[in-house]
């Protein structure tokens, strides 16, 4: 583990791409990308992980003020169990360092994806944090989305948590949804 902090600068594009991290803070190598343990800021971009990611004790801070800051995530037959989309130690948060005002920020899960971390709406008041679950195309076959959720979802206090479940997919639960003060949401339609 390295415990750097990076910041996202590659508007859309893959995780994996040295080019679209700077380095903030900590002993990473100046042209890599987050590694297990690091801490990732995107105020404002998308971030596509390749199929079947493992973020293994990340903290990604997700928050967008002046647009959507969002992480797209494809899983799915390796993705387990015992090699999660993000493990137990793995913070997903919507509260950027030094931002003030109401931020967006977009989680969606395709194919299959397991949480066993945390999913957190905790940015400034008047925030917005979607959690979406949908299918995606595999080898020109259409493969509804499968979350398995063993973590914790939750919204905090002026903090709103939605959670989209679309029309073919499925949300598993075994873990924790909460609305800690804040507001979730849970819709299910086509999308």
């Amino acid at each position: 583990m390295t415990n750097s902090t990076w910041n996202w600068i590659g508007g859309t594009g893959a995780g994996d791409v040295a080019s679209n991290w700077t380095l903030i803070a900590g002993p990473g190598n100046l042209q890599g990308f987050p590694q297990s343990g690091d801490t990732a800021i995107d105020s404002s971009g998308t971030i596509v992980l390749g199929t079947d990611p493992n973020l293994a004790s990340n903290t990604l801070e997700l928050g967008g003020n002046a647009g959507v800051a969002a992480l797209y995530a494809t899983g799915d037959g390796g993705t387990t169990f015992s090699a999660p989309t993000f493990d137990s130690n793995t913070v997903l948060t919507s509260a950027v360092p030094g931002n003030t005002t109401a931020e967006t920020s977009l989680v969606a899960l395709a194919g299959v994806s397991i949480n066993e971390g945390t999913i957190l709406a905790n940015g400034p008041a008047g925030s917005s944090f979607t959690l979406a679950i949908t299918g995606t195309t595999v080898n020109g076959t259409f493969e509804p989305g499968y979350a398995f959720n063993t973590g914790l979802i939750q919204a905090d206090a002026g903090n709103t948590m939605t959670i989209t479940v679309g029309g073919t997919s499925e949300l598993m639960n075994t873990g924790s949804v909460i609305a800690d003060g804040g507001t979730v949401r849970i819709l299910v339609g086509n999308s």
